[in-house]
């Protein structure tokens, strides 16, 4: 297994910091996450993927280290706790790092007021999916989702929905809840590995 190194480049006067592993002058395959959480959810994925794929980021590119000014929220410990948990084959799998991490950055100063509108402002998000439906549609573009099947944030119909689409779509229903990585890297990295090596050979 190859090493993860840890670094930072600006983009646009940000700084961004991204863990990397494998080569660097091979094909690039970026993973993207969530707020709040952070590239720490790809710690393990990273190395299990960087054997195969020569070279593999993981941008932070929401609130990461102390390089953002940002958002302390006071939302509840127990919720973002649950947001790991539930749903997980196993909780003991679960690191507490993860959940703690994440609370640690959704506590910082004004974060309450950017999650509220966040959360006023989500439904806004359904006005784009015409279009990208459309795009999926005249597209076909090689689509994999490894969802867990336990998930109450974003249910499993959303991981079957793509198929409407992409008759092709690759679609993996895990028991997990919405954090799978935690409970189902082996499964994931090999999905991934499997996925990648179809569509890019």
């Amino acid at each position: 297994m190859l090493p993860t190194r840890h670094k930072t480049a600006t983009v646009n006067g940000q700084e961004v910091f991204y863990r990397e592993a494998g080569p660097s002058d091979a094909p690039v395959v970026v993973l993207l996450h969530g707020f709040p959480s952070s590239s720490h959810m790809f710690r393990h994925l990273v190395p299990a993927l960087a054997d195969d794929w020569d070279d593999l980021f993981a941008y932070a590119t929401g609130p990461s280290r102390d390089t953002e000014p940002g958002a302390r929220a006071k939302f509840s410990p127990g919720t973002t706790r649950w947001q790991y948990e539930n749903g997980a084959s196993d909780t003991s799998l679960v690191s507490p790092d993860t959940w703690t991490l994440d609370q640690l950055l959704l506590e910082r100063p004004g974060n309450d007021e950017v999650q509220l509108a966040l959360f006023r402002d989500y439904p806004t998000n359904i006005d784009g999916y015409p279009k990208l439906q459309e795009y999926f549609r005249t597209s076909q573009v090689p689509l994999l989702a490894v969802w867990g099947e336990r998930d109450e944030i974003f249910g499993p119909d959303g991981a079957r929905a793509f198929s409407r689409d992409l008759p092709d779509a690759e679609v993996h229903l895990l028991p997990a809840g919405h954090f799978a990585l935690e409970t189902h890297l082996d499964a994931i990295s090999g999905y991934i590995h499997g996925f990648l090596g179809r569509v890019l050979t």
